[in-house]
């Protein structure tokens, strides 16, 4: 087994080659998405959000009102209506919508919406 902490020697091919075998050398040492699926999620979910500034907007408002609802059901109402805003939100948000209006499914979509942000909060905080 090779020492992790001696660069193996360059390449002969010059900066390029030892910049690529640095750069396969990291992306081994690097944890798999599948040791960290919560990761990869945040990953994923922040790539499909950071895509629409409209849903970036309804989703910082809907982070600032959250600590003002009183219940699951006032979350839901909230994250809706800034949804309906945005007009046509990424699948993974237009799922809410959707919930929303099944039987239990507002108090369900409230629990997760306020779990997402408190898990944000964490984060980033």
């Amino acid at each position: 087994m090779r020492d992790t902490q001696t660069p193996p020697p360059p390449p002969p091919d010059g900066l390029e080659g030892a910049v690529r075998a640095e750069g396969r050398r990291l992306a081994r040492a690097y944890p798999s998405p599948l040791r960290h699926p919560a990761r990869a999620l945040d990953r994923r979910a922040m790539d499909l959000v950071s895509a629409s500034p409209a849903v970036q907007a309804a989703l910082f408002r809907f982070v600032d009102a959250t600590p003002a609802c009183r219940s699951t059901r006032e979350l839901t109402e909230h994250l809706t209506a800034l949804l309906d805003v945005v007009g046509e939100p990424p699948a993974l948000l237009g799922a809410p919508e959707a919930l929303a209006h099944v039987p239990g499914g507002a108090r369900l979509v409230g629990a997760a919406a306020g779990r997402a942000v408190r898990h944000m909060a964490h984060r980033f905080i």
